[in-house]
């Protein structure tokens, strides 16, 4: 080191300034040759740790599975809770119409009591409760639910029910000994709906009110006692606005990481550095006709004309920016039971009519659907078709459809998971609380339905499906529009989320187990 020195000491000024340079130069040569190798090496990987902070237009009121099912309660509810095929270990099927449900061991809820078939049977008995007031009650009125074990728990239906195992899997199970205490007329009252015991991936720590009572803040940290593998995320935060626009607002402010929405969006309003997951859902809208209300619309090939002369394309590209899915029946593209049908031919035309040609449309004050059907009345008044725009707000559109006061209503529908048309299209639905909006009524249609529902051969039902909705197409008792996509953004920093198509959209956290913030690096095996 000393004979290093000296010959250091003797160099001259130009030689150390050249002895400087090559030292660096070779430092940084090597510091870049080690973080190649590394990078070529090793590999990242998901780390626990880190929070994420979604924003939802709205308030959480009552986070109870069983008792409301609207955002953004149903959003927090889906991480609190878990559904009872979640819950499950296995299941058998006998006899069409009794299904028996063993439970895995030493499953917790998120205060560490157990978790049994008494809380199962205890949930169903709570939809069935006409106090409870669910809007469970009728998927669950006939079924005979029996202890036959303290893990085992079954289940019997009066009939064959195709579908009863998405019936299972939107059961989401309450602790008994939490509800247990409150007759099912208070549930809804109970401070457990802001602050639940749970037993999903996540549990209640604290919420955040203004001093005008106002939710701003819901924070949920991981449950210990989550029977499936731990989130990497320590904790979820939930913030509240009132409008998209401060959503978009908090987003471009970082206040949030992320947020969700059907309604559309423009993506250039949005500043920071982004993800964004493009979802199909099967939600559609639809032009439904009433019959009873308007007579000349009896005639299909009114029906077929209206349909025919309509751009939906335009109304898709004006209206929702691209993001949505052009539909011609009650299925959507991307979904196992889609079921595609060629369009009608667009120059058909309608004559000899002994009435004008003036209706009334019934339109919900819901910015997206207001300009959709000002696009609707400006493409028909260019075939000779007056359109009237009825504009009411949600409450007036609940009172119309309950009494079935319109002409024709602009609505959208949410099919339950496994696409049983019954509720929308079957004749005994034409009244409320039936959600048969076109007061539809066809003999083959029911039978249909009805055989559908009791038939549990895949193959047999797809076919008849395919039927079903080939004569539905047919008859135009509605005019399929589109289905909208759900637009989820979120900062790049977070990672792991890469679901592109959703039952519902609170389903976008059934995996969130894979998200995550925070990385480490491991060599490659």
């Amino acid at each position: 080191m000393k004979n290093l020195l000296k010959i250091f000491n003797n160099f001259k000024k130009p030689e150390r300034l050249i002895f400087w340079g090559m030292l660096i130069i070779f430092l940084t040569s090597s510091a870049t040759s080690l973080l190649l190798f590394w990078e070529r090496n090793t590999k990242p990987i998901a780390k626990e740790g880190g929070e994420f902070r979604e924003g939802i237009i709205g308030q959480p009121k009552i986070i109870n599975p069983i008792i409301s099912l609207d955002s953004p309660d149903k959003d927090i509810s889906s991480l609190i809770y878990l559904n009872l095929l979640d819950l499950a270990e296995n299941y058998q099927v006998k006899q069409d119409k009794q299904y028996t449900i063993q439970l895995q061991q030493n499953l917790k809820w998120s205060d560490s009591m157990p978790l049994t078939a008494d809380d199962v049977i205890f949930t169903v008995n709570l939809i069935q409760n006409p106090k409870t007031n669910s809007p469970l009650f009728s998927s669950w009125q006939y079924v005979k639910v029996k202890r036959i074990s303290q893990l085992k728990v079954e289940f019997t239906l009066p009939e064959p029910y195709s579908f009863f195992l998405d019936n299972l899997s939107r059961l989401y199970i309450l602790p008994k000994h939490i509800f247990g205490k409150i007759p099912p007329q208070n549930i809804s009252l109970s401070e457990y709906n802001l602050a639940p015991i749970g037993n999903g991936p996540f549990k209640f720590d604290h919420l955040k009110k203004n001093k005008f009572g106002f939710i701003e803040e819901y924070h949920l940290i991981r449950n210990p006692f989550y029977n499936q593998r731990q989130p990497y995320l320590n904790k979820l935060i939930f913030k509240f606005y009132q409008a998209k626009s401060e959503l978009i607002q908090a987003f471009n402010q970082r206040e949030i990481d992320g947020f969700g929405t059907i309604a559309p969006i423009n993506l250039t309003e949005l500043k920071t550095k982004k993800s964004v997951h493009s979802i199909i859902l099967p939600d559609y809208y639809a032009v439904f006709f009433n019959f009873h209300t308007q007579p000349s619309l009896n005639q299909k090939k009114l029906r077929k004309y209206l349909a025919n002369n309509l751009n939906k394309k335009v109304i898709i590209d004006k209206v929702l920016f691209n993001q949505a899915l052009e539909i011609n029946n009650p299925t959507v593209p991307g979904f196992s039971n889609y079921v595609s049908i060629q369009n009608e031919d667009k120059k058909e035309s309608f004559d000899n009519l002994d009435q004008s040609l003036e209706f009334s449309l019934l339109v919900p004050e819901i910015d997206f659907l207001l300009e959709t059907a000002k696009q609707i009345k400006s493409q028909w008044e260019k075939i000779g078709i007056k359109l009237n725009l009825n504009v009411v707000n949600l409450q007036q559109i609940k009172l119309a459809i309950e009494t079935r006061d319109y002409q024709m209503l602009l609505f959208g529908i949410r099919p339950v998971p496994n696409m049983d048309l019954f509720p929308f299209w079957h004749s005994s639905e034409k009244f409320s609380p039936g959600l048969n909006l076109s007061l539809y009524s066809n003999p083959e249609v029911d039978e249909l339905i009805e055989e559908i529902r009791k038939d549990l051969q895949s193959q047999e039902r797809k076919e008849k499906f395919k039927s079903l909705i080939s004569i539905i197409s047919e008859d135009k008792p509605a005019i399929f529009l589109f289905s909208p996509k759900y637009i989820y953004v979120t900062t790049q920093k977070l990672k792991g989320f890469n679901q592109t198509k959703l039952v519902e959209p609170s389903n976008r956290f059934k995996k969130i187990q894979n998200w995550y913030i925070n990385t480490t690096r491991v060599f490659l095996s």
